[in-house]
């Protein structure tokens, strides 16, 4: 709390873990809101803020344009991860059968063993509707990572984890399948900041 202090007080440590990581999505988020509440837009000053932030007129612009669009027809702005700095590693090596906004899938052999891409919780492990097998996920894993950040990881042939249990990063989860109404082996995987699904190739790489 220190460096909050010698910086100007615009840090926030908004998911209480006792830092204020710039790093961190709730962090990052609450903080550059302190800034910009600080810096006059909490008085309607909002382009003024924008640019003593940036000091540029074309990043005005464009923060400005997605600001009238999310109020205007609900839009959601894509997340652009620092690569590498949530920690995530790819799940399994296989090619990407299919990109994000239909379905990212990771193609894998039959009873592959799938292991957890980061450290976390289990909050979820089973079938998504047992009395309809060919329902959604099919046989699948939820994982909370803490900040914000779920992993599913989908399709799967067979289970291993259990609601509840720690995982480290690399722990088998379960195995490669085609549970669900999918007609080939793969991995459906996804990454979940605060309730948003964002492209998890942006994560862990093509």
């Amino acid at each position: 709390m220190a460096l909050i202090s010698k910086y100007g007080e615009y840090g926030v440590d908004a998911n209480g873990d006792g830092k204020a990581d710039m790093w961190d999505l709730e962090d990052a988020i609450f903080s550059a809101a302190n800034y910009l509440g600080k810096s006059e837009a909490a008085s309607g000053n909002i382009e003024k803020a924008l640019y003593r932030y940036n000091h540029s007129q074309e990043y005005v612009s464009e923060v400005m344009k997605y600001a009238t669009l999310y109020v205007t027809e609900g839009y959601d702005a894509i997340i652009i991860p620092q690569p590498g700095k949530a920690g995530f590693s790819r799940p399994v090596n296989g090619e990407v059968t299919s990109g994000f906004g239909h379905v990212p899938d990771f193609a894998c052999s039959y009873g592959q063993p799938i292991p957890a891409s980061k450290a976390g919780k289990v909050i979820m492990a089973g079938w998504q509707n047992a009395s309809n097998p060919s329902e959604g996920y099919g046989q699948y894993v939820r994982v909370d990572h803490g900040g914000g950040y779920v992993t599913i990881y989908a399709h799967l042939s067979s289970i291993k984890a259990r609601a509840g249990d720690q995982l480290s990063a690399g722990t088998v989860l379960g195995g490669c399948g085609s549970t669900c109404s999918s007609t080939g082996n793969h991995l459906y995987f996804e990454i979940i900041i605060n309730g948003v699904k964002v492209n998890p190739l942006l994560f862990v790489g093509e």
